[in-house]
């Protein structure tokens, strides 16, 4: 069985479906015929093997309810559940997911999950069955905010079509991509492809590298995307043996990418890369804050010679 014979469908009025499942798992499953409307389930074939839902109140959301059937697990049905949970609310306008787990903290952080006090939680999803009796003090309380921020390649001169053996697309979605030199050494790198090492961000379609990235916003679809993009790329081009190991290292990747844009939106950002004896070593700075044009910034002026 691979990813491709999943598919992800709305679970709308199979009830008893979700319950089976649920009640296989050990979790909760009486409550939850009036959150149908936003619970999916993973089919093959015929067979329901899966099921992830949320609870929908205003602004936020609370998943629950991720079950595989034990044959099955292993395979990322899950993720891919809780992906279709995620867009889903994006789409609904909701901007931050909760959840509770005893035993998946772990699983959820690779997701972009982060643990936060349970005192945290905002009331509407304090009075959720979930938090006030089915999940035991012991469980921990995680969110993720569905409206992100993340890096966009900008070109603000062509200096970087000079400088770059391959050039990132103005307006592609960029990580610092130092993965890409893991191979490298001190000594191994010259030219364009040094450069690329120094001081360059890496757009995730294109492969190409950019001198500057923007900070902006980025909605879950989207980031959803990126992901994927970069699990393929891992697989095709940086050795990942398949899509399920390539996805963890993606959603890494992207989730560090988006902790560095805590900043103002249109924020530029340039980085530095140098080899120390621990590794790789990324220094990233401001170019310059907030500035929602560019058009008279430059750093350098493309070789004329």
């Amino acid at each position: 069985m691979s990813r491709n014979d999943i598919e992800i469908i709305p679970a709308a009025t199979m009830m008893a479906e979700c319950q089976n499942l649920l009640r296989a798992a050990n979790l909760p499953y009486s409550d939850i015929e009036p959150h149908l409307q936003t619970f999916f389930l993973a089919r093959r074939i015929e067979t329901v093997i899966g099921v992830a839902g949320f609870e929908h109140y205003g602004d936020v959301a609370l998943l629950r309810s991720v079950a595989v059937a034990e044959s099955v697990r292993g395979l990322g049905i899950g993720r891919q559940l809780c992906d279709a949970c995620c867009s889903y609310a994006s789409a609904l306008g909701i901007r931050s997911l909760y959840l509770l787990t005893e035993t998946a903290a772990d699983y959820f952080a690779t997701m972009g999950f982060q643990e936060i006090p349970r005192n945290n939680a905002p009331p509407s999803i304090q009075n959720t069955n979930e938090f006030r009796e089915f999940c035991p003090t012991s469980a921990v309380l995680m969110t993720r905010q569905m409206s992100k921020r993340f890096l966009r390649v900008i070109r603000l001169d062509e200096s970087d079509t000079h400088v770059y053996d391959r050039v990132a697309r103005p307006g592609e979605w960029a990580v610092t991509g130092s993965f890409a030199f893991l191979d490298d050494g001190p000594d191994s790198l010259s030219g364009k492809r040094l450069q690329s090492f120094r001081t360059g961000f890496l757009g995730t379609d294109s492969l190409g590298w950019g001198t500057v990235a923007e900070v902006t916003e980025i909605n879950e679809l989207e980031y959803r995307r990126v992901v994927e993009l970069l699990a393929t790329q891992f697989v095709a081009h940086f050795g990942a043996p398949n899509m399920e190991q390539a996805a963890p290292m993606a959603e890494q990747e992207a989730a560090y990418t988006a902790s560095l844009c805590e900043h103002p939106l249109h924020t530029l950002m340039a980085i530095q890369r140098k080899f120390s004896d621990d590794g790789i070593v990324e220094n990233l700075r401001v170019v310059r804050p907030s500035a929602a044009g560019h058009d008279d910034l430059r750093l350098w002026a493309p070789d004329e010679s």
